[in-house]
């Protein structure tokens, strides 16, 4: 693989003497520089290749903690394509994206090994792996990267909210995080020797760009405690946060939990992504920023390698209750669709569905999604986001989603997956899901046709992970419907609001 970014990364890990993570609740990883990174990824390399199976796809069983940012890089640097296993989930999830992933071999952390015995397949605790080589110097100069991984092998593999009820795959190409990471950087001026927040789970692709954002520019990762992510704006005066990243509902918890006189430590840098960022939250959570700092709200799907536009915000942006997600950067290119056809010149005031088109979309669902989920335009392949968008002022204003698909909490859901989840679990024929509430208020709802109630689901539903499970449950004689036959959300919200 002839990569800037792998041969970057691995330049750094050989030389850099600067801490590469901050972990206070890994044990003996708690502090690692970057050349004690590197010697613990050519030993964990070492261990693999003395099982008896070389493993084409890892599965990384673990969050916050060093152990995943060291199975990540070794898998990157070693040409292994890798999938998040996320310990919050659902076991019967977890097994079906490890089925649907052909995942061969697990890494866990030791936090992690009940979860792991009850997982199928073979797993190896991260810390057991290296015991057998401890005593074992490995020379960095080992790692061999250009035969391993060509350009258009893949890197990760994500599993998002699917509307049949299985989750669904995105693989991510080497050229793709490459195209990312490098686009970024130009975009955005990282400061050096930085300390960066890692608030998402591995599972979310916005950690994708912690870990190796990081570890291209020289800077630390510093994983929050259970504490800090409950106290994030102590997190950031206790632990030195310069860069931060964060679903923008954060940014707000943030801010309730300030007292002046306790926070003199500020951000150089703040990100956000994952949701739509309002600005009422940007206005509070300028208390923390230095005074000539930045601020960034980026947007993009995972089929689009983690942020595909960008906006660094300027005071005009805050006159909008949501703000703008700007335009394309690096090779990104984008164009609307609307009536069923390309607009490839777009105008003050245009509106459509945004494609996405360039060197960070990805190549397709695997396993494959019915749809058509690209299309053609002057010789050029375009992802269909799904959003609907506006020109204004010369940048990308977000208005919501021509679909069924929604955020919460920065995760992407598909109703379709809670309604399936549900009629399968209760042989329910009627049955919707719709969000109330705005902000850090969402939530899921659920309206139902049934003799019976639905509201004690915690072992009839394997497959939902708890950010998809429904807070309130209306049943209803009928499910409403619109014109053209499809379930009438607003109405069920009208429905949700009246009953308070």
């Amino acid at each position: 693989m002839s990569c800037a970014l792998c041969h970057k990364i691995l330049l750094n890990l050989q030389v850099l003497g600067d801490d590469l993570i901050i972990d206070q609740g890994s044990g003996r990883f708690a502090c690692l520089s970057y050349r004690q990174a590197g010697q613990l990824i050519a030993r964990l390399d070492q261990a693999i290749k003395a099982l008896d199976k070389q493993p084409i796809t890892i599965g990384i069983l673990s969050n916050h903690r060093a152990e995943a940012y060291l199975s990540v890089l070794y898998a990157f640097l070693h040409g292994i394509k890798f999938v998040p296993l996320n310990p919050g989930l659902p076991v019967t999830r977890l097994q079906r994206i490890i089925e649907l992933a052909n995942v061969d071999l697990i890494i866990y952390d030791e936090s992690q090994s009940s979860l792991a015995s009850a997982l199928e397949g073979d797993a190896y605790n991260f810390t057991a792996l290296l015991t057998d080589n401890s005593a074992t110097a490995v020379s960095l100069d080992a790692i061999d990267c250009e035969p391993r991984a060509a350009a258009e092998s893949y890197v990760y593999h994500m599993f998002t909210s699917g509307s049949s009820g299985e989750p669904k795959g995105v693989p991510i190409t080497h050229n793709n995080l490459s195209a990312y990471v490098s686009a970024i950087t130009d975009f955005i001026a990282f400061p050096e020797k930085a300390r960066f927040s890692q608030f998402f789970d591995l599972s979310f692709d916005l950690a994708i760009h912690d870990i190796f954002v990081a570890a291209y520019t020289g800077a630390t990762l510093v994983p929050p405690s259970r504490l800090d992510l409950l106290m994030p704006a102590n997190y950031i005066e206790k632990r030195k946060i310069d860069v931060w990243f964060s679903v923008p509902v954060l940014a707000q918890m943030a801010y309730q939990g300030h007292r002046k006189d306790k926070h003199r430590h500020k951000l150089s840098l703040a990100l956000f992504c994952g949701e739509a960022l309002a600005s009422h939250y940007i206005r509070n959570f300028s208390v923390f920023m230095q005074r000539d700092s930045s601020i960034y709200n980026l947007y993009g799907p995972t089929e689009g390698t983690i942020a595909f536009t960008g906006l660094r915000l300027g005071s005009e942006d805050y006159n909008h209750p949501i703000v703008p997600i700007g335009l394309p950067f690096g090779e990104n290119v984008t164009c609307l669709y609307r009536n069923g056809r390309v607009v490839e010149t777009m105008k003050e005031g245009h509106e459509g569905e945004l494609l996405l088109g360039g060197p960070q979309v990805f190549h397709g669902y695997q396993p494959a999604q019915e749809g058509d989920i690209f299309v053609e335009a002057d010789g050029k392949t375009f992802y269909r986001s799904g959003d609907l968008v506006r020109l204004q002022n010369g940048i990308f204003h977000h208005l919501g989603r021509i679909d069924d698909q929604f955020k919460i909490r920065g995760h992407r859901v598909e109703y379709g997956e809670i309604e399936a989840a549900y009629r399968q679990a209760f042989q329910l024929k009627f049955v919707a899901a719709f969000t109330a509430g705005d902000f850090e208020e969402k939530h899921v709802c659920l309206a139902y046709v049934s003799d019976r109630p639905v509201d004690d689901v915690d072992t009839d539903l394997p497959m939902l992970p708890d950010y998809m499970r429904p807070r309130e449950f209306f049943r209803l004689e009928h499910i409403p419907t619109n014109i053209n036959g499809k379930i009438d959300r607003q109405l069920l919200r009208a429905i949700a609001a009246d009953s308070q």
